[in-house]
């Protein structure tokens, strides 16, 4: 059987060749190496330029490889390539890609632009990728239910009573919304309280995890309500 590189097998050759300085290349293979062990880079399922790779695609995504990558490269000295590595993210986003797969990729890549918000450019690309994650959000909330990822013991649902919701599977709650959270955040610190309260009451109501009550408070105090 031929061999193949993750690159190979992904079609992820002109990315690499495209996407990234040779600085920069030298920089992922460093972090990749230390990550899998030093030597063991050749011998990794993992592998990028060299070796044989052992995945399936269409058992594991490449979203999922990337957000893979993505999670060693979150330092600010590397914000640049973790920026580059979670906007090609939506670039390499199938039609059967899973709903969860889509939601852990636009919550990376937010983060690497908030990382950068100083700059308008920046700022603005966080604003929009939250809002397209608030646009899926009732989706993805029954994905995780689907997935049973929410599943609480019984001996919990009476201390969590407010935020368990009853499905086939069992009581279930939901986790935090980064997207729901993060605009709520920036909306309040451009001092748009009302747009800020919308955000925070709509997340609680959908029964997203978080302080929501506090922050609904602290926003009807700011707005005099």
């Amino acid at each position: 059987m031929e061999q193949k590189t993750l690159l190979e097998i992904y079609g992820l050759e002109s990315w690499w060749d495209t996407m990234f300085t040779e600085p920069e290349k030298q920089r992922i293979r460093e972090v990749y190496a230390t990550h899998t062990g030093g030597n063991a880079i050749d011998r990794d399922p993992l592998v990028l330029t060299s070796g044989n790779v052992q995945l399936d695609p269409k058992q594991v995504g490449v979203t999922r490889i990337l957000q893979q990558l993505t999670q060693w490269f979150q330092r600010n000295e590397d914000k640049d390539i973790w920026i580059k590595i979670s906007e090609s993210l939506h670039h390499f986003v199938e039609p059967h890609t899973h709903t969860l797969d889509k939601h852990f990729a636009l919550i990376d890549t937010m983060r690497a632009y908030y990382r950068k918000r100083e700059e308008p450019e920046f700022l603005a690309k966080t604003i929009a990728t939250c809002t397209v994650m608030i646009d899926m959000h009732k989706e993805v909330a029954g994905a995780m239910f689907d997935a049973g990822l929410g599943r609480v013991q019984p001996e919990a649902t009476h201390r969590l009573s407010d935020q368990v919701i009853h499905t086939e599977l069992g009581p279930q709650v939901l986790p935090g919304h980064p997207g729901f959270k993060q605009l709520a955040i920036i909306k309040e610190k451009q001092k748009d309280f009302q747009a800020a309260l919308d955000l925070c009451i709509e997340a609680r109501d959908a029964g997203w995890a978080g302080d929501w009550d506090k922050r609904i408070e602290r926003l009807k105090k700011k707005l005099g309500k």
